[in-house]
């Protein structure tokens, strides 16, 4: 850490003043009403009242809500050790929502940063693209305008997941995209299912892409080690929702509504002003004050430009092409041009496919992370054709359009969205879950495993090293 801190503390310290300027919502004495903020609220109030009582903490669902086991917004309880230990320690409920945000921001600027950096192998670059990932118009949304935390976790850690996406098909480098994998999906299947379901898919895509390569031996190898390692770890997670998913009932109330009209319009990722949003509805008000989903002004038009630069002088970047070919197939499937509603109601399988997908807007963030991965190779391309000084400014230059223009989200979140105070709080997360102490014998197997798996691992890893520094001093 110390060594990751000399190298790089001039971009971190400019990632702190982006963290500084995208929590302004948390220097008031109130909270926004987002949408889901009453269920996160909630959430934080049980998993405090469990903490010295249970390991895990595991929280009831609620009937007929989609939050909680077998339901498409699940959020782990894990990441509510924060909130929850800090509330019962003696902050108020606000203090502990707003620190844990706040925190988690911090979180998401030093991974999203390294994830950025190593992809586009180019620091300013890394961190343009880092400065643009916390500016995204759609993560503000989740963070605020929402107020879920599921949303606030999965926006932290789905850059480490395409991080060693980016260690296994570009850098070639196995042992690195093995850890980087099984770290990065494991966080982000604890986050939100709904997070997760879009690096999934985005790792079938690339795995179908590369076919050729993948029914190789070694590559066979790597992913049944993958995903046997993904699962042993996560088991005490997947047994228990996923055999709550074969009731009918917990993935109907999901889809009481037609799915494709909560699906975006293409022209939604264009819009040079992202405004506070309400709905993910498109069918009640069309555009007029459906949620952000774009990834910023500054990236659509760095990307804009690039594509424009490669018809008239040729010179394109492979890798930039592929990754914007793979955000536009995630633009496409978040939009309601997307035919959902083939599958909707068909059958139960389906029915839960479109449980854990919740929403087609939800892959809008799959579609701007990969956005802002192309804006990071392609402006890092641009380093060798340009002077140190020129290359600074430039990415300067587009650092502050992207600030000037998210002033205006900002700005109306700030003085247009309801916000509440002291008792609503309370009443607000006066949910009533409620924890669950009967445990089946099963889960209790499932968590045994999962432990021994982490430790076996863990220790692995330790001795691997070990090794491998040993080799080096003899050397």
């Amino acid at each position: 850490m110390k060594e990751f801190y000399r190298k790089n503390k001039l971009m971190l310290y400019i990632l702190l003043i982006t963290v500084v300027a995208t929590s302004a919502p948390l220097y008031t004495d109130f909270i926004l009403f987002g949408e889901d903020v009453g269920a996160t609220l909630g959430r934080i109030r049980a998993f405090s009242d469990g903490i010295l009582r249970m390991l895990p903490v595991r929280i009831q669902p609620l009937g007929n809500q989609d939050y909680g086991y077998s339901a498409a917004a699940f959020s782990s309880d894990v990441f509510y050790f924060l909130p929850g230990a800090l509330y019962r320690a003696g902050l108020s409920l606000e203090l502990s929502y707003k620190y844990t945000v706040l925190v988690f921001n911090v979180l998401t600027a030093i991974i999203s940063y390294t994830a950025f950096a190593y992809m586009a192998d180019e620091k300013l670059a890394g961190m343009s693209a880092a400065f643009a990932y916390m500016l995204c118009p759609a993560r503000i949304y989740s963070v605020y305008m929402a107020g879920n935390f599921g949303e606030l976790f999965g926006w932290c850690f789905i850059p480490l997941a395409l991080m060693g996406i980016w260690a296994l098909y570009s850098k070639k480098d196995m042992r690195t995209a093995l850890y980087l994998l099984v770290l990065g999906y494991s966080l982000l299947l604890l986050s939100s299912t709904v997070f997760f379901v879009g690096g999934a898919v985005l790792y079938a895509i690339l795995f179908l892409v590369h076919i050729r390569d993948n029914i190789r031996k070694e590559s066979i190898i790597f992913n049944l080690k993958a995903v046997m390692i993904f699962v042993t770890v996560n088991l005490w997670f997947l047994f228990p929702m996923l055999s709550r998913m074969r009731n009918a009932s917990a993935v109907a109330p999901l889809l009481k509504a037609y799915i494709r009209n909560y699906g975006v319009y293409l022209s939604q990722y264009f819009r040079v002003y992202e405004f506070a949003g309400v709905s993910s509805d498109t069918w009640i008000n069309g555009t007029e004050s459906t949620r952000a989903v774009g990834p910023g002004f500054a990236v659509i038009l760095v990307l804009i430009s690039y594509i424009i630069l490669c018809f008239v002088r040729g010179g394109r970047s492979r890798t930039a092409n592929r990754i914007l070919a793979l955000s536009a197939v995630f633009m496409l499937m978040s939009s309601n041009h997307f035919p959902w509603d083939i599958i909707q109601n068909k059958n139960l399988l389906f029915s839960i496919i479109l449980a854990f997908t919740e929403m087609p807007v939800k892959f809008a963030v799959t579609a701007d992370t990969l956005l802002i991965a192309a804006f990071a190779v392609i402006i890092s391309g641009y380093r060798k054709e340009l002077k140190e000084k020129a290359y600074t400014y430039i990415i300067a230059v587009i650092c502050l359009l992207d600030y000037i223009l998210f002033q205006f989200q900002m700005g109306r979140i700030m003085i247009g969205r309801a916000f509440m105070r002291g008792e609503d709080i309370l009443n607000n997360a006066d949910v009533g879950y409620v924890l669950i102490y009967d445990e089946a014998a099963v889960w209790r197997v499932s968590e045994l495993v999962s432990a021994v798996s982490l430790v076996v691992i863990i220790a692995i890893i330790i001795i691997n090293n070990k090794g491998r520094k040993h080799a080096d001093g003899n050397d």
